[in-house]
């Protein structure tokens, strides 16, 4: 699969010699160009509300008890991101 990547010429020859800047997930998450930035980088699932029989928080705090929510309760799909790879470099 052929590469064509367009850019300074500064930094098509620091490509050329193996040298590749890159930015973390992390980066890319918080970008606010929409363009460039992703609310989802390093989403480890997505659960939709009519896949969860019942979404149950257990918060393991003293004076907090556990909380029960219908899937008819969820305004949308339940993002999972554990931030495991927002250290992670990719080239955007």
């Amino acid at each position: 699969m052929p590469l064509l990547k367009l850019g300074q010429r500064e930094h098509m020859e620091m490509l050329r010699k193996g040298l590749l800047y890159m930015n973390s997930l992390a980066f890319f998450k918080e970008l606010e160009d929409p363009a460039r930035g992703d609310p989802y980088e390093g989403t480890d699932s997505n659960i939709q509300p009519w896949d969860i029989g019942e979404f149950i928080i257990e918060p393991h705090v003293a004076g907090f008890e556990k909380i029960s929510v219908a899937p008819s309760e969820l305004a949308g799909p339940i993002r999972i991101a554990l931030n495991r790879t927002s250290a992670c470099n990719v080239r955007g």
